[in-house]
């Protein structure tokens, strides 16, 4: 019996460096939001046609030219759409703010080669999570993850989301998130920071300053942290109003300053919270 199974490939150059990120040689200031794939009621057992709906929704209504895959590969219909219309994409492996032992660690080693298997066609996707979203510093497991990934493809930059942290403006950094901010080494080629600076009463939100032994890139910010404490479909007007300002100060700050490489905001769809937030038209 003859089984066929087709694949989509394109081709581009993707790179990130200390002064933005480069696509097939021009800069690109990568505007995004994060994206969870889980719909009301139904989690994740969606067709595909809702899928591809978010990731037009992204490129057409809110104008990113990136999303992050927040927390965890998700349906490789989006990722085609994506494809399609040139939706650039960081996906990640499953995780958030935990290490576990042996037995975790390596079916973490598992998922990686899972993850980088299944989609290292899909030219949207230009760079691999290694580092779970917001976990501390990990140098040994950290070197496993992204050797795994540069075996299985070695075009694609790594990174990982360090925890950002949630202060008022000119209060100083306490010694947790401090330590997560500066330590080195580092074993990812982007550093990629969640920050939740909370701005001052009546200010707007600024963020913090770069880290510039390696290209930087903000992989969350503002979003029910910052502002109005919740961000609902049936959210009033106001607090609508209020949300889209705040993330465009943050986005126009990335913007202005070379050393970011973008902003990937935090969140377009948070299905699991009941929000479906479109923040930037």
């Amino acid at each position: 019996m003859l089984h066929t199974e087709t694949v989509r490939v394109g081709f581009r150059e993707a790179r990130f460096a200390r002064d933005g990120f480069f696509l097939n040689g021009e800069r690109v200031a990568l505007f995004g939001l994060n994206r969870h794939h889980w719909f009301p009621y139904a989690g994740a057992a969606m067709p595909d046609r809702a899928h591809r709906r978010d990731a037009q929704i992204l490129k057409h209504e809110l104008n990113c030219t990136m999303v992050r895959c927040s927390h965890y590969p998700q349906s490789t219909a989006f990722l085609d759409a994506c494809d399609e219309l040139g939706l650039l994409v960081w996906e990640e492996a499953p995780g958030w703010n935990y290490i576990g032992g042996r037995v975790w660690r390596g079916r973490l080693l598992r998922d990686i080669d899972a993850m980088v298997r299944r989609d290292r066609n899909h030219p949207s996707i230009v760079v691999w999570g290694t580092r779970l979203n917001e976990t501390s510093n990990n140098v040994s497991l950290y070197s496993q993850t992204r050797a795994i990934a540069r075996r299985l493809d070695g075009t694609r930059a790594t990174t990982g989301a360090v925890s950002g942290w949630f202060p008022t403006q000119g209060q100083r950094l306490s010694t947790r998130f401090r330590d997560s901010f500066v330590t080195s080494p580092l074993v990812q080629d982007v550093f990629a920071y969640n920050d939740y600076l909370t701005p001052l009463p009546g200010k707007l939100p600024t963020l913090s300053e770069p880290r510039t032994e390696l290209p930087y890139l903000v992989s969350e910010a503002v979003g029910a942290l910052v502002g109005p404490p919740s961000f609902r479909r049936t959210a009033h007007d106001s607090a609508q109003r209020k949300q889209a300002l705040l993330h465009a100060a943050v986005h126009d700050t990335a913007a202005s300053d070379p050393r970011y490489c973008g902003l990937i905001g935090w969140c377009a769809f948070d299905y699991p919270q009941g929000t479906v937030q479109r923040l930037m038209g």
